[in-house]
């Protein structure tokens, strides 16, 4: 399940108990069914939330290019 209101992803795994794993920015989410790695900030690109504002503000900071 993904929030769009704040970064928040939550994975429930049958092979886990069906227990809920958030994952936040700075996270990789593994998928192993399809053997997929993604960034949780890679999901929210384009999504436009307090969160990622803050995080891509800091990221600019970081990195003025």
């Amino acid at each position: 399940m993904i929030s769009q209101d704040v970064t928040d992803e939550s994975i429930y795994r049958k092979s886990d108990g069906w227990r809920s794993v958030h994952h936040f920015i700075g996270e990789e989410i593994h998928l192993d069914s399809i053997d997929f790695t993604v960034e949780v900030e890679v999901i929210y690109l384009r999504v436009q939330n307090e969160d990622m504002q803050t995080y891509l503000a800091e990221q600019n900071a970081a990195d003025p290019e």
